[in-house]
């Protein structure tokens, strides 16, 4: 049975691998998302700037951009940068395997939402839409906070783990 938390210095061991490589890592899916979506949104754009198709319906066509550029595209993109970054830097994986599919099938499900309105009522649709961040922030804030615990343990023992005064 292994430590909960490490001591000062100690590398952890390797977590088991999951099943597909698109799930070992936050960056592989989310920018796998993000460029998808860029593709697909910029050949939406055009056909709605050429008048050839309407936006959603809660949205002008210059807010539905600017939307889905947002929660949208860099909302992916900030989550595949930080889901990874995060874990190197705290030496914990962040999500991965089935949390981090299921993770991006919310973001999925948020641009579903907004590309279909009108299937739900505007408070559904827009608590699919807003659901992906929050969940992102838990899982960011998961390895910080046990990163943050295994530093505080070993407060005293070198300058940079002591905590401000």
């Amino acid at each position: 049975m292994g430590r909960s938390l490490l001591l000062h210095g100690e590398v952890p061991e390797p977590a088991a691998r999951p099943r597909f490589a698109l799930a070992a890592k936050g960056f592989r899916p989310f920018f796998l998302l993000a460029a998808g979506f860029a593709v697909l949104t910029v050949v939406t754009w055009v056909l709605m700037f050429a008048g050839l198709m309407r936006p959603p319906a809660y949205l002008a066509p210059f807010d539905w951009h600017a939307h889905e550029m947002i929660f949208g595209f860099t909302a992916a993109v900030i989550a595949g940068f930080l889901l990874t970054a995060v874990g190197n830097w705290t030496q914990r994986e962040t999500v991965v395997g089935a949390p981090l599919f299921a993770l991006a099938g919310v973001w999925i499900a948020g641009r579903v939402a907004m590309a279909f309105p009108t299937i739900l009522s505007p408070p559904v649709t827009a608590a699919i839409d807003l659901t992906f961040l929050p969940l992102l922030g838990v899982a960011i804030g998961r390895s910080s906070a046990l990163a943050t615990a295994a530093i505080s343990s070993c407060s005293g023992l070198c300058w940079p783990c002591s905590p401000p005064t």
